[in-house]
């Protein structure tokens, strides 16, 4: 028997077990890679003399399940290393190569790194991590990874690139692992560095200069896997979303990009089936039509502020390589939604869109709001012509305007 707990973990197996099955095989995230490494570090670091290392180890993902993550073969021992002042530490490396499966991404390949390293005194680390948590986790960026110097990433600048969801993953499978050690109560903080080889050559190939990221690549993720990307085999698995939910008889259909918005929508209709709500990534347009197709009666459309403000132009599909949001429009809307000079310069420098949220004074969120969606609505609304369309916008806090 193969045991699974969760739907990655049963994908990830059907793959292993039957290559055939699925058209395109699914990979992870670099910060389950992330992860992983630095779980067998810290088994390396503190499990050094037994003589069977795991050649893979566990990784619980966001979800809450867990999957079995290959890592490289131990290379080294634990080492002692003298600082100037004196002080000692511990350390060691463990390495995942990271398998985006049949997506094309580009860090396929790439060798990502964790140095484990477990300080006698290292008062200037300790500046760095305010959690009390014990033991103390302290998450570095090293060689490859990114620098963040602008704000709106959810990062302060200056800090290393590596999202809020790998960070808590990091710390919460290092204290498993811990745990599953016997020494959960360790009473030194541990410092995890993270490095990916070669990645400041690689990201100058990605979005992250644009975004303010650099030297280097981000570590992200928010469900830990790479779901396969081809428009028609997602299409498709859209319209068998489509099928199986309209088959439950929900009176509505609720549609998000993926499981962050879902999360959020649910809230709103606790009492819809699990089968009625249908990921429609970057395909809002085809997902709409299908819905036509299908005879759907009642369509709930869930975005969030990114690809809200590039659907209200008129752009069906978001995905980041057909378009970019548009500031020159965005200002027009807060323009209409009574903002002044100062708020239409500051939506001129921005990054990302969702520091909109920030930017729009609190007394003009609603109007702008309000404005955004019927732009989405007037775009949105022919492709149901026999149906009722709701389109609800959902901020980072999962706030949700109508």
């Amino acid at each position: 028997f193969i045991y699974v707990n969760g739907e990655h973990g049963l994908r990830r197996m059907v793959e292993k077990y039957l290559p055939d099955f699925f058209p395109l095989h699914s990979g992870l995230t670099t910060g389950t890679c992330a992860t992983a490494a630095a779980v067998a570090a810290t088994w390396d670091l503190f499990n050094s003399n037994s003589a069977e290392r795991p050649e893979e180890f566990p990784v619980v993902l966001p979800n809450g399940e867990t999957i079995y993550v290959p890592v490289e073969p131990q290379e080294d021992t634990p080492r002692p290393v003298l600082q100037d002042n004196g002080k000692s530490y511990s350390e060691i490396s463990a390495t995942v190569i990271k398998d985006a499966g049949d997506d094309p991404d580009i860090t396929n390949g790439m060798k990502i790194v964790a140095r484990m390293a477990v300080p006698s005194c290292m008062i200037d680390a300790l500046r760095e991590e305010t959690s009390q948590e014990a033991p103390r986790i302290i998450i570095r960026g090293g060689e490859g990874i990114g620098t963040v110097t602008m704000p709106g990433l959810g990062l302060e600048p200056g800090a290393p690139a590596i999202n809020n969801t790998p960070r808590e993953m990091i710390k919460k499978n290092v204290r498993l692992c811990l745990e599953r050690l016997h020494i959960a109560g360790h009473p030194l903080p541990l410092v995890v560095t993270i490095s990916i080889p070669g990645g400041e050559e690689i990201a100058r190939r990605t979005f992250n200069p644009r975004l303010g990221i650099e030297g280097g690549i981000s570590i992200i993720g928010t469900s830990g896997i790479v779901k396969p990307f081809s428009s028609e085999a997602f299409i498709n698995s859209i319209r068998k979303s489509m099928e199986v939910a309209k088959a439950t008889k929900s009176p509505r259909i609720v549609i998000s990009s993926g499981a962050k918005s879902e999360r959020y929508i649910k809230a709103r209709y606790p009492d819809l089936p699990p089968q009625a709500f249908v990921h429609y990534g970057n395909f809002i347009g085809e997902t709409l039509k299908i819905a036509d197709e299908e005879e759907v009666a009642c369509v709930s459309l869930g975005v969030m502020i990114g690809k809200a403000v590039k659907l209200a132009e008129g752009n069906l599909d978001t995905h980041s390589k057909k378009v970019t949001m548009n500031k020159a429009f965005i200002q027009d809307m807060a323009r209409r939604a009574g903002c002044g000079s100062k708020t239409l310069a500051a939506i001129g420098q921005m990054t990302l869109a969702r520091e909109l949220w920030d930017i729009i004074p609190e007394e003009s969120l609603n109007k702008f709001g309000r404005i955004l969606i019927a732009h989405c609505h007037r775009h949105c609304a022919p492709l149901l012509p026999n149906g009722e369309l709701t389109i609800l916008l959902i901020t980072e806090n999962g706030e949700i305007y109508l």
